[in-house]
């Protein structure tokens, strides 16, 4: 009897494929959303709008929107493609010694930089649309809502810096 209530339930179940083929669209909408947001911000910015589904190469365009420096993009790009993945490694074959504990105190120190230049993108890519630190924040936690709003607002683009 036991294996038959077991068989019940299995049937009861979510299939996986399904739960996979719902997520997969609500990604493809919200990827559709991402890049008609950044089409129209980039385009508000003096930028051609194509530039915005290029990997990589948006972001750098976006920070340059926000009147970042490209080397705080290289060195966040770099830092998250090979710096931490390595240091992450050494620290973990390291083990418990000063050694791990010193690098991984360094990847906490980089980690909060990083965050703290995100808060700064925000609240540049806020300014040069003429919103406030209120909006920056909103942009920094809710960032798909306040990408739209940026991007179908009357609000036009000044350069910072």
């Amino acid at each position: 009897m036991n294996g038959m209530s077991s068989l019940s339930n299995m049937t009861s179940m979510p299939n996986i494929m399904d739960i996979f083929q719902q997520n997969l669209g609500m990604s493809f909408i919200l990827l559709v959303i991402f890049i008609i947001a950044y089409w129209r911000i980039f385009e508000k910015a003096g930028e051609a709008g194509w530039k915005s589904i290029i990997p990589i190469y948006n972001v750098y365009i976006l920070w340059k929107i926000a009147g970042l420096s490209f080397w705080k993009f290289f060195l966040i790009s770099f830092a998250f493609g090979f710096i931490i993945p390595i240091l992450s490694g050494v620290a973990i074959s390291s083990g418990s010694g000063i050694l791990g504990i010193l690098i991984t105190i360094l990847s906490i120190a980089f980690f909060i930089y990083v965050i703290v230049t995100a808060c700064k993108l925000c609240k540049n890519l806020s300014n040069s649309f003429g919103y406030g630190t209120g909006f920056a924040i909103g942009l920094f936690f809710l960032m798909p809502i306040f990408l739209l709003i940026l991007a179908f607002s009357s609000n036009t683009y000044n350069k910072i810096g």
